[in-house]
């Protein structure tokens, strides 16, 4: 994986904040334990002549890359036993079965033996459910449902879905995006009503006063970055936060049952000193990135741990995969001697796939002995 161009937003404006800890009592049931259970795996890269992936997700047989850099297509299908190339998906133009926007895979399910991913157009606010099966057989994408998920009357929007989930046809779940000026930890959305009809204010509470956008984008809501996952039984969801060192399971009406939080973790004083200083001395406050991302299946969350300070985020370091049952409960880590940003796992074969973005390389990883173990 050649030539990856890794784009950070800059942090921008200031202000005072004051931050409040009191209500995170209530809005979490902690969890105890310890990941006293460590294992130390090494891997392979593959595809190593691509160029253009930005990260991909294992769905079923296949792996669905997320391509940046190209005109032809958004998304490229990749067979895992051989690694080659399907076909490509969504291709790119303003034609008939064309697609232009900004598109990012949301998760996968099979339905009467047919595959269908789930592609959300955050630019446009639509979700395309996809036939996967069908368009394998006829070679070109086909949709089988396109389902309007919020409105995008300007370039400014209250609530904006980061991560959305299809639960029925009047209830989609998901996380806001840090380009939401009213961020939440989960919202729910009924697409027939075309509103939000819950959410679930951001915690750990921090007060925020200053009502700039570029400060709310940028600084206030990138405290509350995490990454968001469904249960495929569509039971429950896992949220793992970056600068909070903390995992918290939802419910599908958006109830807290049970949060992992890390002993190591943010204080008060640091987050008002990460939200007070000025822009050109952020990078010298020594706030961490904790939680980079998720993988999940009906029987663990997989969680990619960095636990470095952010301003460190192109040193190459190994990181952990921290896996945990439903309840939050620690079950083992899984050392990785590579520094990735993206993680994907078929957990059947035993395989974890992970993209190690900055340092362009994409390793596949045998942790079948893990899993056996972990699972007796």
């Amino acid at each position: 994986m050649k030539k990856v161009n890794i784009i950070l937003l800059a942090l921008i404006v200031i202000a005072g904040m004051s931050c409040s800890g009191d209500n995170n009592k209530k809005q979490s049931k902690k969890v105890e334990g310890s990941f006293d259970k460590v294992y130390s795996v090494t891997g392979e890269e593959i595809l190593n002549e691509e160029y253009n992936i930005a990260f991909f997700d294992f769905v079923d047989k296949y792996l669905l890359a997320n391509l940046r850099n190209t005109d032809d297509y958004y998304f490229t299908l990749y067979e895992t036993k051989t690694n080659k190339k399907v076909m490509g998906l969504f291709p790119h133009g303003k034609g008939p079965d064309e697609f232009s926007g900004g598109f990012s895979y949301q998760y996968c399910e099979k339905e009467n033996g047919r595959l269908y991913v789930w592609i959300l157009d955050y630019q446009k606010s639509l979700l395309y459910k996809t036939d996967i099966t069908k368009s394998v057989e006829e070679n070109k994408t086909v949709v089988d449902k396109v389902i309007k998920v919020g409105t995008k009357e300007g370039f400014y929007v209250d609530m904006d879905f980061y991560s959305v989930f299809y639960i029925d046809s009047t209830k989609l779940v998901g996380s806001t995006s840090n380009m939401s000026l009213k961020m939440k930890r989960f919202v729910i959305y009924n697409p027939v009503e075309g509103k939000f009809v819950k959410t679930v204010p951001p915690f750990p509470k921090v007060e925020n006063n200053n009502d700039d956008v570029g400060f709310i984008w940028y600084r206030y809501n990138s405290l509350y970055l995490a990454g968001f996952k469904m249960k495929p039984d569509k039971t429950k969801f896992a949220s793992a936060m970056s600068m909070f060192n903390r995992v918290d399971i939802f419910d599908v009406d958006g109830n807290v049952l049970n949060s992992y939080i890390d002993k190591d973790n943010i204080t008060e004083s640091l987050i008002k000193e990460f939200l007070a200083v000025k822009e050109e001395n952020v990078k010298k406050v020594p706030v961490k990135n904790y939680y980079a991302g998720l993988y999940v299946t009906d029987s663990y969350i997989y969680a990619l741990y960095h636990n470095k300070l952010s301003s460190d985020y192109k040193t190459s370091i190994p990181v952990q995969i921290r896996i945990f049952t439903w309840n939050a409960e620690p079950v083992c880590t899984v050392k990785v001697p590579d520094y990735l940003q993206y993680i994907t796992i078929d957990e059947k074969n035993g395989i974890l796939y992970g993209c190690a973005i900055i340092d362009e390389k994409i390793f596949k990883y045998d942790i079948k002995g893990i899993i056996d173990k972990i699972s007796k």
